[in-house]
């Protein structure tokens, strides 16, 4: 839905995972004599004069964060204000577009982006009221006069390298003055028992949040695939293919059909693998890496240990995986549709794990985003994998490799999203004390209440 045009926006838009001090920059109104930064709704901090720049520190923890910018003239009466969220799912390229403009002589509307890899636009294309503009500063777009009375539609699309696209569409004049579109926010919840007794009802600050909405809808699976895992994997099939009767064929790649179906995949469940090995980002200040990964996997195409055998990323720039990493991608990967989710992490014995984050901080971060996360060792269990993870699951076995499945595929079909309404930050959300048959999803402990009757 296209909101109204404002005065305030964030010119630094923030995209990847990221803690520590940020850089800041703001494009507030002329009147604007303090630009104020609230964190999660508390000050964090104040830009003193123009150009609005500075930093914030958002602390040394992975965690979703509220970052609003207030702009208040000499007086302190409020001018406007700009909300951006951090460390939620986002798509890889984004678009924000401020007005400065009057009805008599038109004006500019600037333009601030960014892409997962740090890349500018290649190309930027504006429209009003569906007449081409001509942009000659795609940062800051020239607009005609207009009539004040009528209401206007502005469109701006970007076009990345790698067919990334953002758009971003803004109504002004008119009676037009406030956005009346209703926010929503997802929570997943587990069922204790077949269904829940009563209301899902939900907590926000100490206030009590009715559902719009209980559905189950589709599963997104992510998975983080260590390549040195793949050798115990070719085991299992090896396994498979001893006891079935009259094959005699090496467990090579030709030979894998006999293990189609491993493990399939519960109905309406999305699969994606992701390879820990990071491609660089073009401007590597930037502080995010880049990780290859599949399209979205299904049922129909095999199941789960098929997917991961067959399943080869591009050739490998070197050096050992980065697995902390790449699963706070797919945490986020996994939360980004507001479905029903699941990371796994499939490691491999040895190695070092150079991610710029660890495994106990990205755990928090998966716990805040309330998305569960299950760790498998095919063969035997590197005690350094436990130590960095927690709880790890051997697979010494083809049966061992299928009991877990079935386990991460029941919690998968027990989870429920339950629709509340405005923005909230996930890890604020709790359960309402009447809530009964329902936990809250953090992650898949054994301690799990079991699926009963």
């Amino acid at each position: 839905m296209p909101s109204t045009g404002k005065l305030v926006a964030f010119v630094s838009l923030w995209l990847g995972i990221l803690n520590g001090t940020l850089p800041v920059e703001v494009l507030a109104p002329p009147a604007t004599a303090r630009v104020e930064l609230l964190l999660d709704g508390r000050p964090a901090g104040a830009l003193a004069g123009p150009p609005w720049t500075g930093t914030l520190d958002v602390g040394p923890e992975i965690a979703p964060h509220e970052v609003i910018a207030v702009a208040r003239d000499a007086a302190g009466e409020e001018l406007g204000r700009a909300r951006q969220w951090l460390n939620l799912p986002q798509p890889p390229a984004i678009l924000d577009v401020t007005l400065q403009v009057t009805p008599e002589k038109g004006g500019v509307a600037r333009v601030a982006w960014a892409a997962v890899e740090g890349v500018a636009p290649r190309e930027v294309r504006a429209t009003l009221d569906g007449a081409p503009l001509a942009v000659r500063d795609p940062a800051a777009i020239a607009l005609p006069a207009y009539d004040p009375d009528s209401p206007h539609l502005l469109r701006v699309e970007a076009a990345f390298p790698g067919d990334l696209t953002a758009s971003r569409e803004l109504v002004f004049g008119g009676a037009l003055a406030e956005e009346t579109s209703t926010e929503l926010t997802a929570v997943p919840v587990l069922l204790a028992g077949r269904r829940p007794a009563g209301e899902i009802a939900v907590m926000a600050s100490g206030r009590r949040l009715a559902p719009f909405a209980v559905e189950e809808g589709d599963a997104d699976l992510v998975v983080v695939f260590d390549p040195g895992a793949r050798a115990a994997l070719r085991g299992m099939i090896g396994e498979l293919l001893r006891r079935a009767p009259g094959v005699t064929r090496a467990p090579t790649a030709s030979s894998w059909v006999d293990g189609r179906h491993v493990a399939r995949l519960p109905p309406q469940t999305r699969l994606r693998v992701i390879w820990p090995v990071a491609r660089q980002p073009a401007r590597p200040e930037l502080r995010w890496e880049v990780f290859p990964y599949t399209p979205e996997l299904s049922r129909w195409e095999g199941g789960l240990l098929w997917h991961l055998l067959l399943s080869d990323g591009p050739p490998a720039a070197g050096g050992d995986p980065a697995l902390a990493d790449a699963v706070a991608l797919a945490g986020r990967m996994a939360a980004q549709n507001a479905r029903r989710r699941a990371v796994l992490l499939v490691v491999a014995p040895g190695g070092r794990d150079p991610s710029h984050f660890s495994a106990g901080a990205v755990r928090r971060y998966l716990e805040r985003l309330r998305v569960p996360l299950r760790v498998w060792a095919p063969g035997k269990v590197d005690p350094a994998a436990a130590a960095a993870w927690g709880e790890v699951e051997p697979l010494p076995h083809l049966a061992g490799f299928e009991r877990a499945a079935k386990r991460l595929f029941e919690h998968l079909e027990r989870q429920r999203i339950v629709w509340v309404a405005g923005a909230h930050l996930p890890q604020e959300l709790t359960l309402a004390p009447e809530a009964r048959g329902v936990v809250p999803i953090a992650t898949l402990d054994s301690d799990t209440p079991r699926l009963r009757d």
